[in-house]
């Protein structure tokens, strides 16, 4: 059964060179609206986005109206910063 955590992107670096973190607990979430519930919970804001995960594979990236997120770096930032499969 695919799970669900929240993932907060952050900018670091300066104006010159610059790229994005990723904050996470990791705690799943069995569906998107439980995630995105949890999130704004722990965060406090609606700065984050959605990871669904399935057997630490990362499986797709959703905003938080469960539109799925189409950029490849960002999905593959998201995926190294874990080490999801």
């Amino acid at each position: 059964m695919n799970k669900f955590i929240y993932i907060q992107p952050q900018i670091v670096g300066n104006i010159e060179n610059w790229g994005y973190a990723y904050y996470s607990d990791l705690i799943e979430n069995d569906n998107i609206a439980s995630a995105v519930r949890y999130g704004y919970r722990v965060l406090g804001h609606d700065d984050f986005i959605i990871a669904e995960i399935e057997n630490k594979r990362l499986v797709c990236l959703y905003n938080l109206d469960g539109k799925k997120r189409t950029d490849k770096k960002e999905f593959n930032g998201v995926k190294e910063e874990f080490y999801f499969d």
